[in-house]
């Protein structure tokens, strides 16, 4: 198996932690927005979405061991596009399984697989070197005491 996280000189290396995984699956998949309001549909909303993001992962990863990124000596790294991976499947992945004609459901799932791999993006290899600002509340009176 796979270590989840690897520390070297204190900073975090490698696969992606649970913390940057949830991360992705609340913002980036809206995992919070429900279709329902019953709990079985809450439920399984939430697992479509795990199954979703482990599945955008893993063609992610297949990708990245089929055609390997050169690692540029710049200051920036070339990595998969994640947000173009989950609106590649959210979007192709429901045809090809729908589709009756085998011949189709290959063609989807190799448009899929091209899309994934040439999708790329430009990540900084440095952390940022700033502060984020903090969004200050200049009301006196609380917002949550409104409601």
């Amino acid at each position: 198996t796979v270590p989840l996280q690897k520390y070297r000189n204190n900073k975090k290396v490698g696969i992606r932690t649970i913390e940057t995984s949830y991360n992705h699956m609340k913002n980036k998949m809206k995992l919070e927005e429900f279709s329902g309001y019953s709990p079985e549909l809450i439920l399984q909303d939430i697992y479509a979405d795990m199954w979703m993001y482990n599945l955008v992962s893993l063609k992610i990863m297949e990708a990245n061991q089929n055609e390997p990124i050169e690692d540029g000596k710049g200051e920036y790294t070339v990595r998969r596009n994640f947000n173009k991976a989950i609106g590649t499947l959210k979007t192709l992945l429901l045809k090809a399984l729908m589709s009756e004609s085998p011949y189709e459901r290959q063609k989807i799932m190799v448009s899929i697989d091209t899309t994934i791999s040439t999708s790329l993006t430009w990540v900084k290899k440095e952390a940022r070197s700033f502060e984020r600002k903090h969004a200050v509340n200049k009301s006196d009176m609380s917002y949550r005491k409104t409601f």
